[in-house]
């Protein structure tokens, strides 16, 4: 006798089982008892792949990668396409679109250019040619020193050459004794320099004069007197006799330079008999 809606069946005495029985107990019993078969070996073991939701799972992973496989085909076929027709355009225009590099380092530069905008128009032509120059640095000072020594030695040589027109040839002694005192004025003077340096001959010209007047015209005028001195005829007067009995005025002597020379040798003459 069975009661209803316990799930509790009463087996007969001698039955299969008895207490509760599982429905899905049974039907695993029941697949086993059907897998033995008659030949008693266990059947095998069913295929994740044979789920139905692992199924559903794979055709929804094949659905999205082939989407995305098209989707990338058509990016693709878009920048091929888009390329193309910047290719056209700057065949057309004589332009081109510049590469991820150019603007990269085009980047650079303006960076460069805020940080350093006194450096910022230099082309790479102006950094070959800076470069260049630092390699030559040597030999262009070389070649600027050699340059104004050359010049500074034309200038001394105006110098001695006018110097000479008058008081004859230097020795080299009073040419070391010029050149200090060329070199002295240079140091004194602000405005000697850049006339120096510009080729000014009235320069060469007023130095000449100055030194005359400064340091020969002084030794004449003791070497006149020392002279005139030694061989006065007379203790006191403005005229002087020469042994000859001519007679010499001293102030005509200073002004004129070869009665001065004439006025020494006449008197070296009368002293010395000769």
């Amino acid at each position: 006798m069975a009661e209803v809606g316990t799930g509790i069946v009463a087996e007969p005495v001698g039955g299969a089982a008895s207490g509760v029985i599982d429905p899905i107990g049974s039907a695993s019993s029941g697949s086993a008892s059907a897998s033995t078969g008659s030949s008693g070996s266990p059947a095998p073991s069913p295929r994740w792949e044979d789920d139905p939701r692992a199924k559903g799972m794979l055709a929804d992973l094949q659905r999205e990668r082939r989407a995305r496989q098209e989707f990338e085909r058509k990016v693709t076929e878009a920048e091929t396409r888009a390329a193309e027709r910047d290719r056209q355009i700057a065949a057309l225009t004589n332009t081109r679109a510049p590469s991820t590099e150019e603007l990269d380092a085009q980047a650079v530069r303006d960076r460069f250019n805020q940080l350093y905008p006194h450096l910022g128009e230099l082309t790479p032509d102006d950094i070959k040619a800076l470069r260049e120059l630092r390699a030559q640095q040597g030999q262009v000072q070389q070649t600027i020193d050699r340059h104004w020594s050359d010049h500074s030695r034309r200038m001394l040589d105006s110098v001695f050459a006018k110097i000479s027109e008058t008081e004859g040839e230097l020795s080299p002694q009073q040419r070391r004794a010029i050149t200090a005192l060329y070199v002295a004025d240079a140091e004194a003077y602000p405005e000697f320099m850049p006339r120096h340096d510009a080729g000014d001959k009235t320069l060469v010209d007023e130095f000449v004069k100055a030194y005359i007047e400064n340091h020969i015209e002084p030794v004449r005028r003791r070497a006149v007197a020392g002279e005139v001195t030694r061989h006065r005829a007379v203790p006191s007067g403005g005229n002087r006799t020469l042994p000859g009995g001519k007679t010499v005025d001293i102030k005509d002597l200073v002004k004129d330079d070869k009665a001065t020379m004439d006025f020494i040798m006449e008197s070296r003459k009368g002293q010395f008999k000769r």
